[in-house]
């Protein structure tokens, strides 16, 4: 999903400045595309302080204490992590349905990049929130 390419969302924003007003309009014309195919929306991208565990942890973050849980490994296959996160923590059936169906595909060697960043990315938040 082209919303979760943080680098080229950050490329996009870094337009915004441009001197060119065509290279803006046509910026703020994507990012708005991609906020809203996200399911995120505005609010859901820019979180008050405070904000729930369930979304984006902000960049600045500190790094989970491993006590609480534990962070992806590195070497950590994609169907293990799922297996984790479905055996250590609370989550709603939706998620767990797209888990199982992530999993089924990383055990056929089919699962893409995003989704195995996603996974990641998804792991990183719940040790921040907690078992």
């Amino acid at each position: 999903m082209p919303f979760m390419d943080r680098e080229n969302f950050i490329d996009l924003l870094n337009r915004l400045g441009d001197e060119d007003d065509q290279v803006v309009l046509a910026a703020a014309r994507t990012i708005h595309a991609r906020v809203a195919e996200s399911g995120f929306g505005w609010d859901g991208l820019l979180l008050p302080a405070g904000a729930r565990s369930d979304q984006p942890i902000p960049p600045d973050a500190p790094t989970p204490s491993p006590a609480i849980a534990a962070p992806p490994d590195v070497d950590e296959t994609d169907a293990a992590l799922i297996d984790r996160l479905l055996r250590d923590y609370a989550l709603s059936d939706m998620t767990r349905g797209d888990l199982l169906e992530m999993k089924a595909q990383a055990e056929r060697g089919s699962l893409p990049a995003e989704d195995s960043k996603y996974l990641r990315d998804l792991a990183l938040r719940l040790a921040q929130a907690g078992p």
